[in-house]
């Protein structure tokens, strides 16, 4: 786990469609519950928020300071403007360090140093990604900002790695199905034969591995404020 990522927040007192004004002062209203905390209403400021997402996400814990308490939580859920991209609302989980919290976190190709792409890459090949994220389980201060993957073993065509492949730190668990492929190595003419023959408009062969492995992009839960 990096650095620890705290947010500040306050005690809201506008709910409902109220919070209109907040978001125009420049806050995001949300909500923090756990299981030895009744449910608050909370507002903290935007740009802190947008701080906080960024490095966290809804993988890292970070800590949340509720008028002066202090909790360990992760953010659970967060609503984001399709259009302006900006979080309306945030739902944070208070977490017992000692319990184990599940999460999903990126994967990454891990090289050896000086090499910035895979052998299989140096040689003109092409490594299509279809995995993006797994599930993992872990306590909250053993949860890693990545799980990687040797990329060093992708080197001809055909190659590929799953997700029994990935380095797993220490006491973390992946959940996400062994099996599920991550990356596979392609021949160029391959690809580009694929596509003339769909007319760009069918799978491209990294589809067809999603198929079985796809990270959707990340849909957030949207919270009604209460």
């Amino acid at each position: 786990m990096g650095e620890k990522v705290v947010l500040e927040v306050k005690q809201r007192k506008l709910v409902g469609k109220k919070v209109s004004k907040l978001r125009k002062e420049g806050l995001v209203p949300g909500v923090i519950y756990g299981e030895h905390l009744k449910s608050k209403a909370v507002e903290a400021s935007y740009i802190d928020v947008q701080k906080v997402w960024r490095v966290a996400g809804r993988r890292q814990p970070i800590e949340v300071s509720v008028d002066g308490a202090k909790h360990l939580a992760m953010i659970k859920s967060a609503d984001i403007d399709p259009v302006k991209h900006r979080i309306r609302h945030l739902g944070i989980h208070v977490v017992n360090k000692n319990e184990k919290v599940e999460t999903e976190v990126p994967v990454k190709i891990k090289l050896d140093e000086g090499n910035e792409t895979t052998p299989a890459e140096r040689a003109g090949l092409v490594v299509l990604t279809a995995l993006e994220k797994v599930e993992i389980e872990a306590l909250p201060n053993d949860l890693p900002e990545a799980i990687y993957v040797n990329g060093e073993v992708l080197a001809e065509e055909g190659q590929h790695v799953s997700v029994s492949d990935l380095i797993v730190p220490k006491g973390v668990k992946v959940l996400t199905d062994p099996e599920i492929v991550i990356a596979t190595v392609y021949e160029p003419s391959a690809i580009a034969a694929q596509n003339e023959e769909t007319a760009g408009a069918g799978e491209s062969p990294a589809e067809v591995e999603s198929e079985n492995g796809s990270a959707e992009p990340e849909a957030e839960s949207k919270k009604e404020e209460k």
